[in-house]
């Protein structure tokens, strides 16, 4: 079930589940996209190269969003939508 591999070097991973991509930079998410819909992507608030990792996402970086604002919405995702109730979490 799902795939990881590396997109922007050795610190850096993608994890897709089919329903979820999920991008880290070492163990930060930094983005993530469910089916369908559109990637949300953090700022850079880490270093430079974790904005390299940013860069190599699919997104336009003017829709970055601030750190507070990204982390609510990755734990609203996780907590209370499709990841929360998807049936490979069971």
């Amino acid at each position: 079930m799902g795939s990881r591999y590396n997109y922007a070097g050795p610190s850096s991973e993608v994890v897709d589940l089919g329903f979820l991509k999920v991008w880290f930079s070492y163990q930060t998410v930094i983005a993530f996209q469910p089916k369908g819909e559109a990637v949300i992507v953090c700022q850079n608030e880490f270093g430079p190269t974790t904005g390299k990792h940013l860069n190599r996402i699919p997104h336009n970086s003017e829709d970055r969003l601030e750190g507070p604002i990204f982390r609510l919405l990755w734990a609203e995702y996780c907590d209370t939508g499709s990841l929360a109730n998807h049936p490979a979490r069971s």
